[in-house]
């Protein structure tokens, strides 16, 4: 046998070596568990919601207060969402549900935390899902057309000019996930994958009305017409009307502020004078009041950072976590702590995933021209009279 011979053996025997252990590693580690920490899913959330427990720590955690928490999980009991079964509990089911949206874990992640197979995670992430969507007409209803808000009755820049006002409305874009095909209509203005949300709010931060799953090529306008259509189930009572920007038409039930003036609030900052006409008036306080809805997807972002990523789900899975979420934050906010909201808010920013675009429909409903301009005389003449009695 010569040298080339003897190499080209060796290489072989080494090559067949290499075959064996390999076969036993994959063996070996294949049926070895994977998740095999003495401390569970189930201890830790017993950990966790026992009484005495920090409640930053369960806040930091679960995204809400401990008796929140308890109060949503009983609910979810109740109306058969969720089941206590032996080998898991509805605590623990519930928690990762909260682990994902709260922190934006992936299923790997979840799993580690838990113990628990990656079936098992996307199993009961499903369930909460269906759950808060079954909660959703419990707790996001149009508001009460008979009943001004306090935050306009008890400030004398808003009221009585702005007494017929319910709310207000604006679009955001959370990113999305979506098959290569599909990505063209998707594709926003700034040149993200996205879904356009329409949200409407109330201005305790409560949202009213929520409409996901739109393509983020999709203008605000059309979102809002489809909102308004027999499919949308979205009214305006007769006499009131939502504050909208001017990415918006003036339509019957939105008022948007005055285009081609001074509008957001840090242009005026930067402006650094007071209003010189009625016109700039009005959009001030226009943008102070409607500041509401880019509040509250601020703090809804914050609280459930899921929304700042793509989610690894079919897209109409997508859309419909949005509205859990949604659900989920309007379920938070009445159950809470009045000081609850305001913590989230301190730490949010004002959401940057909006279109600033014009309208694509330039035509103006005529009756909410003439209410503006009503609305901007009466403001300000309040204002002037306000001026000449502080001299």
């Amino acid at each position: 046998m010569n040298a080339e011979e003897i190499c080209a053996s060796l290489i072989q025997e080494h090559e067949q070596f290499s075959n064996i252990i390999n076969y036993y590693y994959n063996s070996t580690t294949k049926n070895q568990p994977c998740r095999t920490s003495s401390f569970t899913g189930t201890k830790y959330m017993a950990e966790l919601l026992q009484p005495g427990q920090n409640p930053r720590r369960v806040k930091e955690v679960l995204q809400m207060e401990r008796h929140v928490f308890i109060e949503l999980r009983n609910w979810m009991v109740e109306n058969r969402v969720l089941k206590q079964q032996k080998s898991i509990g509805v605590d623990e089911q519930l928690g990762i549900f909260l682990m994902i949206v709260g922190h934006a874990n992936s299923n790997r992640d979840i799993q580690e935390r838990f113990q628990r197979s990656g079936s098992t995670i996307s199993k009961y992430f499903s369930q909460v899902v269906k759950g808060l969507l079954q909660l959703y007409p419990e707790v996001i209803t149009l508001p009460n057309p008979h009943i001004i808000p306090w935050q306009i009755s008890s400030n004398t820049k808003f009221y009585p000019f702005f007494q017929n006002c319910i709310g207000a409305a604006d679009g955001t874009h959370i990113l999305a996930k979506v098959p290569t095909d599909k990505m063209g209509r998707f594709r926003n203005r700034k040149g993200d994958i996205s879904q356009n949300v329409l949200g409407i709010c109330t201005f305790n931060l409560q949202f009213c009305y929520i409409l996901s799953g739109w393509e983020g090529s999709a203008h605000d306008s059309r979102v809002l017409q489809h909102a308004l259509s027999p499919g949308g189930e979205l009214t305006v009572p007769d006499g009131k009307y939502y504050l909208v920007d001017a990415g918006y038409p003036t339509r019957k039930g939105f008022l948007p502020p005055y285009r081609g003036v001074r509008y957001h609030l840090r242009e005026q900052a930067l402006a650094s004078q007071k209003p010189e006409t009625k016109e700039e008036l009005f959009n001030l306080r226009h943008s102070q009041l409607r500041n509401a809805v880019e509040r509250i997807f601020g703090v809804l972002k914050k609280r459930f950072p899921i929304l700042k990523i793509q989610m690894e789900y079919p897209f109409h899975i997508q859309a419909q976590i949005v509205r859990a979420i949604t659900a989920l934050h309007n379920y938070i906010n009445i159950h809470s702590d009045e000081d609850d909201l305001e913590d989230w808010e301190n730490e949010a920013q004002p959401d940057q995933m909006r279109n600033r675009f014009g309208p694509v429909n330039n035509t103006e409903d005529r009756e909410m021209v003439r209410l503006r301009e009503e609305i901007a005389l009466q403001m300000w003449g309040s204002y002037q009279r306000i001026l000449q009695e502080s001299f």
